[in-house]
């Protein structure tokens, strides 16, 4: 059946469409679902269809779910066609200028709702940090189904428009950038920088050292790239510093890093911590030279500081996309084949031992765990794409990694650059023309050298 022509003006569109759904439902208008005509509709009902696809997809999944499998092909089709439609609802609902307005009023109204519980979301324990948001988020979702209804289909609508362009959609991604810009960090990064001396019990201890790395570390951080420093902002990042590791927490002079069994105190330049959002610093770290095992500063320079923290946020960032690193399917292969790739390298002494980090031990690394090994591998090829810095990169050893790498650093860029906040979706018409070869490749790594 062919789709019958529509009337001309939005008003006449809207009043045909509000006779359709009243008589006949979903199905009466599901051939005129385009872009083009949702693009023209009240805010009211794009609501209202959004909630009938939603409704008919679960009538449809139960269906699945109980019939039998031969019977299942009528289903699967009409699944599928839903599922076509609701994606032309969400792009022409991110298009519509109804939409928009209503959705940034209902987002000033959530908002100060929302503003009512951010002492209490905050002050608690850190630990238990996006317990609290959560059961706070839960009821704004609760009580304001339609701004949520709104905002699943500008955030799908954004992702659509991401895989289009050859970028990576990010999915919950969204959602964890809305709680937070529904439940800000009370204070600015700047102000969650805490120094941790060796003797807490000591109120007169003073470091020279300690408090110029203090000034270091706030450089490091005004001159990061933008959507490295907002995202420490934003997913409220709390930074330590000390003059070694064991003096934020004691384990860390005990827990192995690594398989070669020395510690994290010895080892490592900075870690992050996945469940608290939290960034350790040493100023001293240990280093084996020529044999012998000496103590040297952790980050010699600017430079330094900034791959460090840049590092340690690509971690945070592979969290908030679901462990991307380690669920990618794209990274996986990626990965695998760079590891074949080096079982059949000639490498020196020294490039082995600079990618080792980066290995898992049964490829001639360090890590027990294959996926720790390529996690790290993520965090570290993504600092040195989103800061340039190539210097004793690893990025020429890992090329096929660099490239999917490169694209999730490159919708990050683009994504910041375009949704500073939470709450603001991608306008599709930012990226009209635009062909996936602008995106998938930001940089052949091959072609980049040790220096």
């Amino acid at each position: 059946m062919k789709p019958q022509p529509l009337p001309y003006t939005a008003q006449d569109l809207r009043r045909t469409f509000k006779r359709a759904l009243a008589k006949k439902g979903i199905d009466a208008v599901l051939d005129q679902l385009t872009p083009e005509v949702v693009a023209r509709l009240s805010c009211h009902q794009v609501t209202r269809i959004l909630f009938e696809l939603d409704e008919e997809k679960y009538e449809c999944s139960k269906s699945l779910n109980t019939s039998a499998n031969d019977n299942n092909g009528p289903i699967h089709k009409r699944m599928n066609t839903l599922e076509a439609k609701q994606k032309a609802v969400n792009l022409g609902a991110a298009m519509n200028p109804d939409v928009r307005a209503e959705y940034r009023r209902l987002q000033k109204i959530v908002a100060h709702e929302a503003d009512n519980q951010r002492g209490h979301v905050w002050r608690g324990p850190r630990d238990k940090l996006e317990q609290r948001m959560g059961r706070a988020f839960d009821t704004l979702v609760y009580d304001h189904t339609d701004f949520f209804r709104l905002h699943t289909a500008l955030t799908r609508a954004s992702d659509d428009t991401l895989r289009d362009a050859g970028m990576l959609p990010l999915g919950f991604f969204w959602t964890e950038r809305l709680k937070y810009a529904m439940f800000p960090p009370l204070k600015p990064l700047e102000k969650r920088i805490t120094l941790h001396m060796p003797d807490p019990e000591d109120e007169n201890y003073f470091s020279v050292g300690l408090s110029k790395f203090h000034t270091d570390v706030l450089e490091a951080i005004a001159v990061l790239p933008p959507f490295i420093s907002r995202f420490l902002e934003e997913f409220g990042y709390d930074i330590n510093l000390a003059e070694r590791l064991g003096h934020i927490d004691p384990d860390y002079a005990t827990n192995h890093m690594t398989s070669d069994g020395r510690s994290f105190e010895d080892s490592a330049k900075g870690v992050h911590s996945d469940s608290t959002s939290i960034i350790d610093l040493p100023l001293f770290f240990v280093k084996q030279i020529e044999g012998q095992m000496e103590t040297l500063d952790a980050h010699t320079c600017n430079d330094d500081l900034q791959m460090t923290l840049t590092h340690e946020a690509l971690h945070g960032v592979d969290r908030q996309l679901g462990y991307f690193s380690k669920n990618s399917r794209d990274m996986a292969r990626a990965y695998q084949r760079d590891l074949t790739s080096l079982r059949d390298m000639d490498l020196d002494p020294y490039e082995k031992r600079a990618i080792a980090y980066f290995r898992p031990v049964n490829d001639g690394g360090k890590h027990e765990s294959a996926i720790v090994a390529k996690s790290e591998a993520f965090a570290e090829i993504g600092a040195e794409l989103a800061l340039g810095m190539f210097d004793d990169a690893i990025t020429p050893y890992f090329s096929s990694s660099a490239q999917v790498t490169g694209v999730v650093i490159e919708t990050l860029r683009f994504v910041y650059t375009h949704c500073p906040n939470g709450f603001v979706m991608l306008d599709p018409s930012l990226l009209t023309g635009r062909s996936k070869s602008n995106y998938a490749s930001p940089l052949a790594p091959s072609s980049l050298k040790l220096a």
